[in-house]
């Protein structure tokens, strides 16, 4: 077998073969799956990064909500005099930052999807392992994540300040009081 190996070496591939020491069944290389091994701790970091930074974006987002619901405090608390729910008046201030989150976040999907974003991506691993060019498959639970995970961070993370912020009494809101630190 081995000189059958060795001819068919040498007539076909014609490599340098000084180095080589034993063929190896694939079974029995623990390094033949590296490259899918580093894909796949590379999509996890990276769904618990995009997590942490949408997070992180999202609460500075809520800065300028809770800027903009200081500044109309007063007709605020009119609207809660005059009957409008405290939830009406969430899901108004949550309206936008989650729009924005959702349109971002559907955008970078795309531009990662698109025949700019992909080789960019894949840059790193097709240059540190030996693999051939491989199709790009558009996976749904990705698809889902980009598109989805931001607006629900955003409400999330925009929905605990906002609540806070719009707790106070009609009145207190109305006479554009704020609470003083105890």
């Amino acid at each position: 077998l081995r000189d059958a190996v060795e001819d068919l070496v040498d007539e076909y591939l014609e490599p340098d073969t000084d180095n080589l020491r034993a063929f190896m069944v694939a079974a029995d290389n623990p390094r033949i799956g590296g490259a899918a091994n580093d894909v796949v701790i590379n999509k996890y970091a990276s769904i618990a990064a995009g997590v942490i930074v949408m997070a992180l974006l999202t609460y500075v987002i809520s800065v300028f909500v809770v800027h903009n619901i200081d500044n109309e405090q007063s007709v605020i608390g009119t609207l809660y005099a005059l009957g409008v729910r405290r939830r009406e008046l969430i899901e108004h201030y949550l309206l936008m930052p989650m729009l924005v989150s959702f349109l971002a976040g559907a955008l970078g999907t795309a531009l990662g999807y698109s025949d700019m974003g992909v080789p960019l991506q894949t840059a790193d691993t097709y240059a540190y392992f030996s693999v051939p060019s491989l199709p790009t498959l558009i996976s749904p639970m990705v698809v889902v994540y980009g598109a989805l995970m931001p607006p629900l961070v955003a409400a999330l993370v925009n929905g605990s300040v906002i609540r806070k912020k719009l707790s106070a009494p009609a009145l207190q809101m109305i006479r554009n009081e704020t609470r003083r630190a105890d």
